[in-house]
């Protein structure tokens, strides 16, 4: 599928505009965005340093309106303080929240931001990072440990048959980051950022599988057993 860029570049600078950090102007994504993959044609005019692959010396053209990109799933990455400018190519949306949710995603401190474009629409990760940063999620190792290990059961087959299996995995998961010092709180914004990154993506076969596990954590079951702390939150 070919999406206009100018028009991607557009979509990228509406949904940062009331970020204070980024606020980028079309003229600058196309000054220096380095693509990969498919469009790595348009990185023809750009000095990019190796092995960073970050551009060190921007286009001097001016963006040709007409110019398209070949993809439906895509990353715009922006890392402030190197600078660096990515739009990244994935192959599902899946594969988009496996990167947001990786150690270089929206809880590492040293990404500014990242915007998914699923089919020439944005999907707004704002209230995550907001969440993130109100939390300070993104300042312990700790933090991403538990999304890998949550991550791993989530990316299983979860199905009718397969339900109790996983969410009883999910619950010894949660139990393993409490005996590590993790709050009652804390598990609860970590496991629902997660849910919100999946809700934005589109992803909601595993809404009901996400909230069972909140629900064990927050206390709000009526069996006990299943709490994993002994007070409700």
């Amino acid at each position: 599928m070919k999406y206009n860029l100018a028009t991607i570049f557009e979509k990228i600078t509406k949904a940062s505009m009331y970020d204070e950090d980024c606020s980028f102007t079309m003229n600058e994504l196309w000054k220096w965005v380095v693509f990969d993959s498919e469009n790595m044609e348009l990185n023809d005019s750009l000095t990019i340093h190796e092995p960073s692959g970050i551009a060190i010396k921007g286009r001097e053209t001016v963006l040709d309106k007409t110019t398209c990109i070949e993809g439906e799933y895509f990353l715009f990455d922006f890392i402030g303080h190197a600078p660096s400018y990515r739009l990244n190519t994935l192959e599902n949306p899946q594969d988009i929240v496996n990167v947001v949710l990786s150690k270089s995603g929206i809880f590492n401190s040293f990404t500014t931001i990242q915007i998914p474009i699923v089919k020439g629409e944005v999907c707004n990760l704002n209230e995550i990072i907001a969440l993130i940063y109100k939390e300070e999620l993104e300042e312990e190792l700790i933090y991403q440990e538990l999304i890998n290990d949550f991550q791993k059961i989530l990316q299983t087959t979860i199905n009718d048959d397969t339900f109790y299996s996983a969410s009883k995995e999910a619950g010894n998961c949660i139990v393993k980051y409490k005996n590590k010092g993790i709050s009652q709180q804390q598990a609860y914004n970590t496991i629902y950022a997660i849910k919100l990154v999946y809700r934005a993506l589109g992803i909601d076969h595993l809404d009901d599988f996400i909230d069972e596990i909140l629900d064990y954590i927050c206390g709000y079951i009526g069996n006990k057993e299943l709490w994993i702390w002994d007070k409700k939150l």
